[in-house]
């Protein structure tokens, strides 16, 4: 089975980074985001492989210009 760790490590440590877990990084991966069209970061990465756009999203959160 894969998981975020094996499919996406970076995003997936940029995650962790950015809530300061893995049980937060985790709940904001399965949370519908707008961005993605209602799907969560969770899905965009596992099915969708579009790291560069959850990436994006996470880069906002860092710098304090998300929604």
């Amino acid at each position: 089975m894969e998981t975020l760790a094996t499919v996406a490590p970076e995003t997936w440590r940029h995650a962790i980074d950015t809530f300061g877990s893995e049980e937060r990084a985790l709940r904001w991966m399965r949370q519908p985001l707008a961005e993605l069209g209602e799907r969560t970061p969770e899905c965009a990465l596992l099915e969708d492989r579009q790291s560069d756009t959850v990436e994006a999203i996470l880069a906002r959160i860092d710098y304090g210009v998300y929604g």
